[in-house]
């Protein structure tokens, strides 16, 4: 059980939680040829979740940690809450009748222990995932981490028809199925997300365990499959 005002451990769990429930989602997609394109957009779900998670990571000490964990949270909930009141009374009759009030109350709650640890920025949004992966790829000597998440945009928004599709004379397109050798590069991409993201949610939960779970991720990427299964990756698409 998480104590409530634990919000390290609080941020690390819904972050981890989604990221968790995508890379399942991603693999089920990956089975077969006709939906794994699909998986892209999970894909980008993860990434965002590692962005948000390891800027908490980056925080000076804990004390910086918490309050990067109170950013996450404040700005989560304020989200959440924004989006809740453009639906119309109909669309949310299931919820009890506080709702708005109980998130009202929270945001505020959050809003004061936001600022006693020195905070103004409001609350963290997603306008912040862009300049974060940027950093991260960086850091990481990994630029499919940033050109990952710009390239899914194109899947997210029914742009990347060539997915799923190729040409077929006279303008026209016939549907297509992602190859072997699209999927195993989508689930090496999936997996190293995936080994990014727990190694930033032991690094604030159980630093131990952090260590020998990074000697894990960094083997993987050593290894002659990983560097297989991506060697032909380019800056603008997982597709070869």
């Amino acid at each position: 059980e998480i104590a409530w005002d634990d919000f390290v451990a609080v941020a690390t769990e819904h972050l981890s939680r989604w990221a968790r429930l995508e890379t399942r989602a991603a693999l089920a997609l990956l089975l077969d040829p006709t939906t794994a394109p699909a998986s892209e957009l999970l894909l980008r779900g993860q990434l965002e979740a590692l962005a948000h998670l390891s800027w908490i990571t980056e925080g000076s000490g804990a004390a910086g940690q918490r309050r990067r964990a109170l950013c996450y949270e404040l700005g989560r909930l304020k989200r959440y809450r924004d989006g809740w009141l453009k639906m119309s009374p109909e669309a949310v009759s299931h919820l009890p009748d506080n709702t708005a009030e109980q998130l009202e109350h929270d945001i505020a709650s959050l809003q004061q222990l936001h600022l006693e640890a020195g905070c103004r920025c409001g609350g963290r949004n997603d306008g912040a995932v862009e300049a974060q992966l940027r950093s991260l790829a960086k850091t990481l000597g990994q630029p499919a981490i940033y050109e990952l998440w710009a390239t899914s945009s194109f899947v997210a928004h029914q742009f990347g028809y060539d997915r799923i599709a190729k040409p077929a004379g006279k303008g026209l397109t016939s549907a297509s199925e992602a190859t072997l050798g699209d999927r195993v590069k989508l689930l090496s991409w999936v997996l190293l997300v995936f080994g990014y993201m727990g190694q930033a949610a032991l690094q604030l939960t159980n630093p131990n365990q952090q260590v020998r779970f990074a000697s894990g991720v960094r083997l993987y990427l050593g290894s002659a499959s990983f560097k297989r299964a991506t060697r032909e990756i380019g800056p603008d698409s997982v597709y070869s």
